[in-house]
């Protein structure tokens, strides 16, 4: 009282003689003592226990274990705990955790309790729990189920945990399912006998569609990416003008490059279906000698083919005549005219098929299996999300 009376009053302060610097910095000290015990006093009455609190939660809790809602009755004996630690409420606790199959956390929650300061009849709780505890031990089985990617969902007994699973199980056959979206669903079957354990590493697969990628021109000497990657075409798909690849859900940046030309699109790509991207644009020039060739060879064909058409209806005629005449007509016209027939629609084909075609693809872009249609700017039939 003394210190902060020649703070605040200044008679005092002369009598004493101290200069006004070391009057200041005492008073900053004292300022910053206060501020502590503020500080202090009001954390302590933050984390203030809540009996009453408590006892609101543990009797909802017991509510929901009437219910048989145990993952509802820890998640309230757990808040009842935080607000204030009483025996009784960690004992109801560790014998929810059992049941649940949580083993190791009952044993923890157990460890909590302070049995020397406990009364007769919570000390009998006590030690009747802890011999149920090592009973469960020897009478069940321990399930681990590790999952890909970590925010799947597991549903046992119609139940959902988030992340993986870790309990002790009755013994016998359970049926796991793991779910997660834009993931193929799977389901396991996890044999589990007493004292045993199982472990299931599950990765789930990933639901995938497929981008098809049509270029007119052909895709020779054309680098196409996907989402920035360059895609590895082998020869043989680099004579044709489709190029065919899986990917996941969801949109896709295509990207065609043929010299200094290039062409993107964005689609989005839905489970089992195909979205087809046509790069246009990125043509090469038109090469006149190969155009010059397939013309002949078209023209080439179809003389052939004339000549082969002239020779079978001289086959026919010489077939008349020799009825009429009694003569033997000569067969080798039918042969020969259906041989030059046949070469001259192969010749023109092959001509044109090779030299002339322009390649064709599909719509701009479309989803062949699934409903809606898509393109640079229109969006495909989305898919929905698992649960």
């Amino acid at each position: 009282m003394e210190l902060l009376s020649a703070v605040f009053d200044p008679k005092i302060a002369r009598r004493r003689r101290r200069p006004s610097g070391l009057a200041l910095l005492h008073a900053l000290r004292v300022v910053a003592v206060c501020f502590a015990c503020a500080l202090v006093f009001g954390a302590a009455d933050a984390y203030a226990e809540d009996p009453d609190r408590a006892n609101k939660l543990f009797l909802e809790a017991r509510e929901k274990l009437q219910g048989d809602d145990r993952e509802a009755a820890l998640a309230l004996l757990s808040q009842a705990e935080s607000h204030f630690a009483h025996p009784a409420i960690r004992l109801l606790k560790a014998k929810t955790q059992r049941e649940l199959g949580l083993l190791d956390d009952a044993d923890a929650t157990l460890g909590r309790i302070e049995s020397g300061k406990l009364p007769r009849g919570l000390r009998k709780v006590l030690a009747e729990e802890r011999a149920e505890l090592e009973k469960a031990r020897k009478a069940m089985g321990r399930l681990r189920v590790r999952v890909t990617p970590g925010e799947a969902i597991v549903v046992i007994d119609k139940h959902e945990h988030r992340g993986g699973y870790d309990r002790w199980r009755n013994p016998g056959d359970t049926r796991v399912e793991i779910l997660a979206p834009g993931f193929q669903p799977t389901v396991r079957t996890a044999t589990i006998a007493a004292e045993g354990e199982v472990t299931l590493e599950v990765a789930l697969a990933p639901l995938r569609g497929k981008i098809r990628v049509v270029v007119p021109g052909g895709l020779k000497g054309v680098e196409v990416k996907i989402d920035g990657k360059a895609v590895a075409i082998d020869e043989g798909a680099r004579a044709g003008d489709v190029y065919s690849a899986e990917a996941g859900l969801g949109k896709h940046e295509v990207l065609c490059r043929r010299g200094d030309k290039e062409v993107g699109h964005v689609v989005e790509v839905a489970f089992g279906a195909s979205a087809d991207v046509r790069c246009t644009g990125i043509e090469p020039a038109t090469n006149i000698a190969r155009v010059s060739l397939g013309w002949g060879g078209v023209a080439a064909g179809a003389a052939l083919a004339s000549y082969g058409v002239w020779g079978i209806q001289s086959y026919f005629a010489d077939q008349e005549k020799a009825q009429r005449e009694g003569l033997i007509a000569d067969g080798n016209k039918g042969y020969g005219g259906a041989l030059y027939l046949a070469s001259g629609v192969a010749v023109g084909l092959a001509s044109y098929w090779l030299l002339l075609r322009e390649p064709s693809g599909e719509a701009e872009a479309s989803a062949s299996l699934a409903p809606g249609v898509t393109g640079a700017t229109s969006p495909l039939a989305r898919f929905s999300n698992l649960r």
